[in-house]
């Protein structure tokens, strides 16, 4: 069974790219390590590939810092780079395999509420 099921932060800036018809998002997260002894361990990091419509609102929505949750699985890419053998593991998330767990940090929302002192309720 190849699965994939975390929690994490976005580490970097989702990027978009189109391959055809085919639009691509690869996000950068950041898994937090269990605590030791009530200190930090750091984090570990990986590639998450998204396709189509979902790709789509990563790149709109998503930005460093938010949390998401990712289900997808496995792969692997080998490739030849200078003479060298060079190989990757990403994570490629299944069509609703991403799920966006908290709310940007500035909405459209929250700002006109705190433009606004006048609130008639």
């Amino acid at each position: 069974m190849n699965a994939v099921h975390l929690v994490a932060r976005i580490a970097s800036t989702p990027r978009l790219e189109v391959h055809g018809d085919t639009k691509v998002a690869t996000l950068r997260v950041a898994v937090q390590r269990p605590r030791r002894n009530g200190e930090d361990q750091g984090a570990d990091f990986f590639d998450v590939t998204v396709f189509g419509a979902r790709a789509e609102n990563a790149v709109r929505y998503l930005d460093t810092g938010r949390r998401v949750a990712v289900t997808g699985r496995l792969r692997q890419q080998t490739w030849q780079q200078d003479g060298q053998s060079r190989q990757r593991v990403d994570i490629v998330a299944d069509p609703y395999g991403i799920q966006f767990l908290d709310r940007p940090r500035d909405t459209d929302d929250e700002q006109v509420a705190a433009e606004s002192d006048d609130i008639p309720f």
